[in-house]
């Protein structure tokens, strides 16, 4: 997916990004000034980030920061909480692998 486009009417480079579809599948849509936009659950948010986490070597440990704080905010409600458990449920034995591993690595408790 490193394949970047060039869009000359808008003056950019567009690049593909991987991992996007658990953010896609899982989403809300909230008004802001009268717009509606689509944005991923936190729980979503939060997989996608764990799961991105190794590939991103010069971010990752800010991206750390955000996993901790999110994972931590979710655990204040049971049914936040019990909706990760849920979408984790879902995903796939290598993914599930690859969470769990950043979890015991980063000495979080797996769920």
């Amino acid at each position: 997916m490193n394949d970047i486009k060039k869009v000359p009417s808008f003056g950019i480079k567009a690049e593909g990004l991987r991992h996007t579809d658990l953010l896609i599948k899982n989403s809300v849509t909230i008004n802001v000034k009268g717009f509606e936009i689509s944005v991923p659950t936190p729980q979503a948010y939060l997989l996608q980030k764990i799961i991105i986490n190794e590939k991103r070597k010069n971010k990752s440990a800010k991206d750390y920061l955000g996993i901790e704080n999110l994972l931590e905010n979710l655990k204040k409600s049971k049914l936040e909480f019990q909706k990760l458990k849920e979408l984790y449920n879902t995903m796939t034995k290598k993914q599930k692998g690859v969470i769990d591993k950043f979890l015991i690595v980063n000495l979080f408790e797996p769920f």
